[in-house]
Parts: C-alpha cells; structure tokens; sequence
C-alpha cells in the first residue's frame, strides 16, 4: 500500500487517514496533526506531512506501517517499556531504527540534540513514537519549530493536539525552543 492510502493499520487498529492530498495539499510539509480513526484499539495515531507519530505499535503494527511507505521509526521509549525486540521487529522488516530512551529523569539537551540530527539524517516518512505519544509529541514540536521553522508557539500547539500532555515536557519544549532562540542557533 502506498503512503497515501485510505487506511493505515497500526496494531490491531485500522485507522482511517481520510481525504489527504485531495485538494492539491501537499502531504510532505507539516500542519496540523490529523488523529487518524482508531478502530478497536486504545492507540491514537497522528500524521503530519510524512511524520506519523503514534503511541506503543504492536509487532504487527510495523509491518502495516511499512506497507503504508515508512523508512524509519525512532523509538523514544526506554528498554524496559518495551514488551518484544522491537529493534529486531522493525530491521526485519527492512525499515531503519533509531532509539533514543527518553524518560523525564533523562530529559535534556542532548537528548533533544540527539533527536533531530537523528530526523535530519533519516529516510522519510518517519514514524515517531514513544508508549503513548507524549514524549513523541514533545520532540516533534521541538522539530518543527527548529529544523520546519514553525513558530515555537504554533509548534507547541500542533504537538498538543497529536498526544503531549504532560507539564513537565511542555514546559521542557518551552525552555528548550526559548534557549536555542535566544542563541540564535539550532543546538
């Protein structure tokens, strides 16, 4: 199945993408988070130009999100979050696999750093995930605000509404969006 197919399943989940690209809208830049439909599974998923950022897949989940046109995933959730190989799941399946273990006790800077040179080098699209789309969401935004060149507000506000909830991350994503405008640079 191509990238733009009508549905992307994820898990035991089927989720409708919809109309995208219909009307000429150019599905490789980023806008809003579109939540796709879950059918029967707990698990949101969400697109965004050729980014998909998504809580825990299943095993399944991979080889869907392959035929769906994925290259790579990057896996922030630490390795005792993880129930299978997941490494071993997705290089089977001929896709790249970056993990970058991010817990709120190893959150900062270089972990952010490590992030996007890790987007920058990877094939497209990507899926970004971590157990449940926090910590992907918050790394997202700090993506599309550095390397997209979204506001940093509008980015904050697009990574809430594809799963970050969390006060500490936003607040990481604030300070971390503030301290690289303020030095003018990309870290």
């Amino acid at each position: 199945m191509p990238l733009g197919s009508s549905f992307l399943r994820l898990g035991a989940a089927a989720c409708f993408i919809g109309p995208l690209g219909c009307s000429g809208e150019d599905t490789k830049s980023p806008g809003d988070p579109i939540k796709l439909s879950i059918l029967g599974a707990n698990v949101a998923y969400y697109r965004s130009g050729d980014h998909f950022i998504a809580g825990q897949p299943t095993e399944e989940g991979f080889q869907n999100a392959k035929e769906e046109g994925i290259k790579t995933e990057i896996n922030l959730c630490s390795p005792k979050e993880q129930s299978f190989d997941e490494k071993r799941v997705v290089e089977g399946l001929g896709l790249s696999y970056v993990n970058i273990p991010v817990t709120l006790e190893t959150l900062d800077a270089s972990k952010a750093a490590e992030f996007l040179a890790a987007v920058k080098a990877a094939e497209k699209p990507i899926l970004i995930h971590c157990a449940s789309a926090n910590r992907a969401s918050a790394f997202w935004a700090i993506e599309l605000s550095l390397l997209q060149g979204v506001p940093s507000r509008e980015a904050l506000e697009r990574a809430e509404k594809s799963g970050l909830k969390s006060e500490p991350l936003k607040k990481f994503v604030q300070d971390y969006l503030s301290g690289t405008e303020k030095a003018g640079k990309e870290p």
